[in-house]
């Protein structure tokens, strides 16, 4: 199944296929959110970051990746955008 869950066109759950682009994305964006500590049967699944914050510091969510997904399956960037604006970048190592 694909994060977050939704529906596909054919209104059946989405898929992603295991080990592709979007599903290593989905996996960073899942450790993204998962407070460390959150899950009991999983305590060290997930990122330190402060409660309610909207960005996690990319290297402790590379660090993350490297742990749960595997070391070098994914890079983390940080973009700087005109105006301020900061971007966090998944990019897949295939």
């Amino acid at each position: 199944m694909v994060w977050p869950l939704r529906k596909a066109a054919d209104g059946q759950l989405a898929t992603v296929t295991e080990g592709s682009q979007d599903d290593l994305v989905a996996q960073t964006g899942l450790i993204a959110v998962t407070q460390r500590g959150e899950r009991p049967l999983v305590p060290g699944f997930g990122v330190d970051s402060p409660v309610g914050a909207l960005r996690v510091d990319p290297d402790v969510l590379q660090s993350a990746c490297d742990e749960w997904i595997g070391p070098g399956r994914v890079d983390i960037d940080v973009v700087r955008r005109a105006g301020g604006l900061v971007e966090q970048l998944v990019e897949v190592v295939q």
